[in-house]
C-alpha cells in the first residue's frame, strides 16, 4: 500500500496571506453584517453596565477632589493621545490589498508614536502640575501618559479582528480587561490611599490587558506586526 500523500507543508507568508484573505466575508455578508452587529452591541452592553458599577463603588471609595485631579490628568493625556493612531486603523481595516509588510509597518509605526506620546507626556507633566496648581497632577499625568504605549502596540490587532469581522474575540477581550482592572482599582482605592491614582492605574492596568490579551490572536496575525523580528 502506498503511504498517504502529504499535503504540502505552507510557508509562514502563505499562512500570513491566508489568515489575512477576506474572500470569504463575501458569503452570506448579510448574516454576518447581523451577527456582527449584535455581538458589538451586546458588549457594549456589558461594558456600559460593568463601568457603571465600578463608577458607583470607587466615587463611595474616593473624593471628589481625587476625581477631580483624575480628569485634570485625562485632558493633558488625551489630547496627546490622538496622535498616536494616525488614522492608519482605518487603512488597515478598508485596505483590499493588504501584506505582511505593511501590517508590520503600520504596528511599528503606531508603537512608535505612543512611545513619542510617552515622552512628551514626561516633558508636559511637570508643567502641567504647575499651571493647574496641584503637584499630584504630574505623577497621574505620567501613569495615565504610559497607558498610551499598550494602547498603540494593540492597535493593529484590533483592526486586523475588525477586518476580519472578529467582533467576539474583540468584544471578550475587553470585557475581561476592563473587568480586572475595575478589580484592581476598586482594591486599590479600598486598601491603600492611592486615591485618584486607583483612578490612574485602572486606565493603565486596562490598556496593558488589552494589549497582552492581543496576542492570543492568530499567530500568522503575530508574526505580522513582529516580523521585524520573527523574518519571514
Amino acid at each position: 500500500m502506498s503511504p498517504m500523500a502529504q499535503k504540502p507543508k505552507l510557508t509562514q507568508a502563505e499562512k500570513n496571506a491566508a489568515a489575512l484573505s477576506t474572500d470569504h466575508l463575501t458569503r452570506d455578508m448579510g448574516r454576518r453584517a447581523m451577527n456582527s452587529g449584535l455581538v458589538s452591541v451586546g458588549g457594549q452592553l456589558i461594558r456600559v453596565v460593568l463601568q457603571l458599577g465600578s463608577t458607583a463603588i470607587m466615587a463611595r471609595l474616593l473624593s471628589p477632589e481625587d476625581f477631580g485631579l483624575a480628569a485634570m490628568a485625562l485632558t493633558v493625556t488625551f489630547l496627546l493621545a490622538v496622535f498616536y493612531e494616525l488614522g492608519l486603523t482605518t487603512a488597515t481595516v478598508q485596505s483590499a490589498d493588504l501584506t505582511q509588510e505593511k501590517i508590520s509597518a503600520i504596528f511599528w509605526i503606531n508603537t512608535i508614536a505612543g512611545f513619542c506620546v510617552f515622552l512628551v507626556a514626561v516633558a508636559l507633566a511637570p508643567l502641567a502640575a504647575r499651571a493647574y496648581g496641584e503637584p499630584a497632577l504630574r505623577d497621574l499625568i505620567l501613569v495615565f501618559a504610559l497607558g498610551a504605549i499598550p494602547t498603540a502596540m494593540s492597535i493593529q490587532f484590533t483592526a486586523l479582528m475588525s477586518r476580519s469581522l472578529d467582533f467576539l474575540p474583540i468584544q471578550i477581550r475587553q470585557i475581561v480587561a476592563m473587568l480586572l482592572s475595575s478589580a484592581v482599582a476598586i482594591g486599590l482605592a479600598y486598601w491603600t490611599e492611592a486615591g485618584a491614582l486607583a483612578i490612574a492605574f485602572q486606565y493603565l492596568l486596562n490598556q496593558s490587558l488589552l494589549f497582552l490579551l492581543s496576542l492570543l490572536a492568530p499567530r500568522a496575525f503575530q508574526v505580522s506586526c513582529f516580523r521585524l523580528f520573527n523574518g519571514r
